[in-house]
């Protein structure tokens, strides 16, 4: 169970599952890439996230390589708190 805060509305709690939770606790830690978290759908979860009230900005980055191109890289907006563990 986690706590959410967002700027300017009142808190509300948050229970996640799944991939979706790692991301969210991956977002808790810093900033999350798929370049160096190489989940399978990073941006899948940060849309749910978002669709259930967390703010998270993207922002996009250029990388080389040989396959060079741009990658988004997360971050969180809104202040979490784990406020419960749960059970996995």
């Amino acid at each position: 169970m986690f706590l959410i805060q967002n700027q300017n509305t009142k808190p509300f709690e948050l229970s996640v599952k799944g991939r979706v939770r790692w991301a969210l606790e991956a977002l808790i830690q810093g900033p999350l890439s798929p370049l160096g978290n190489p989940a399978p759908r990073i941006s899948s979860y940060v849309h749910s996230l978002g669709s259930m009230g967390v703010t998270i900005d993207t922002e996009y980055e250029f990388h080389g390589g040989e396959f060079a191109g741009t990658h988004g890289k997360c971050k969180l907006v809104s202040t979490v708190s784990i406020i419960k563990k749960e059970i996995r």
